[in-house]
């Protein structure tokens, strides 16, 4: 293997470092500003082995957080999700290699419709299914500290739907 890939995977472990201070974190922008941090660094990551399908969705995570950022209650007007929906999509066309290069897009885009629900009970489902999808996309193209970054992502969001789902236990 070459230094590229460990690169790589020390990227993904900083990204996964900034992924868990977020969840640590008890204001909403705090959590998307380290969630951001985290976002930069599994794009750059992706440049090192060639993962230019979630180097493009990672920037598109990025213009995301923005956006739905600067409105309150998760009132983000359609027009932005409709916008940035179409943004991934055409990214994902330029940079197809394979059906495997859909994966990103497909858990992206649909992480980027649960953030954009008011419900929380869907953004919760959303973020478990891109959890899982981005996981085999890592796993495919040799991500394997994204891997378990976006998998350990998805066992935190099962946890918050068997707590606040299912037992339903009060937010803290």
């Amino acid at each position: 293997m070459n230094y590229k890939f460990w690169i790589a995977q020390v990227l993904g472990f900083i990204a996964m470092i900034f992924l868990a201070l977020s969840f640590s974190k008890n204001r909403k922008n705090n959590i998307l500003k380290y969630q951001n941090y985290s976002n930069a660094i599994m794009a750059i990551q992706y440049i090192f082995i060639e993962g230019y399908e979630g180097l493009a969705m990672y920037i598109m995570c990025l213009v995301r957080n923005f956006t739905y950022s600067r409105y309150k209650n998760g009132e983000t007007p359609r027009i932005f999700f409709i916008l940035i929906l179409t943004l991934m999509i055409f990214l994902s066309m330029y940079t197809f290699k394979n059906i495997y290069s859909l994966l990103p897009l497909l858990g992206i885009g649909l992480n980027s419709y649960g953030l954009w629900q008011k419900k929380l009970k869907v953004t919760r489902r959303c973020e478990l299914i891109s959890a899982v999808l981005v996981t085999i996309y890592n796993i495919i193209i040799r991500s394997y500290t994204g891997a378990l970054t976006t998998g350990i992502e998805g066992i935190l969001t099962i946890f918050a739907i068997i707590n606040y789902d299912i037992l339903k236990k009060k937010k803290i």
